[in-house]
């Protein structure tokens, strides 16, 4: 299996976690995907039973899951949303991904 680390830095002013969306393709050998975030008592996003190539795209705050394959694709997912603590996050994706992609937006307070 295909293992990736990365870290990341949740800067938000709020103290509450960060459910970002995320989109990723699978590689040509993958049907499965785990994403562990270590700093989060190691909670998994999980997706099983998935098509080699197929794009999933996640709005974790939200809660909404699409797939490339029009299919839906909640029943092949453990219901765990993936987020980040606020601080450092180390990442463990176990899987081979094509793309893999992140965007949130950090809260920030204003004024005194």
């Amino acid at each position: 299996e295909v293992e990736t680390n990365i870290e990341f830095y949740n800067y938000s002013d709020d103290s509450d976690y960060l459910y970002p969306i995320v989109e990723f393709t699978l590689d040509i050998n993958t049907t499965d995907i785990k994403v562990i975030n270590i700093s989060d008592d190691n909670r998994e996003f999980i997706m099983t039973g998935l098509l080699p190539n197929e794009t999933i795209y996640a709005d974790n705050s939200l809660e909404i899951l699409t797939s490339s394959t029009g299919l839906n694709r909640l029943p092949n997912f453990n219901g765990k949303w993936y987020r980040y603590v606020r601080g450092l996050n180390k990442i463990k994706i176990i899987g081979g991904l094509s793309s893999y992609k992140v965007t949130y937006q950090l809260a920030r307070k204003v004024g005194s």
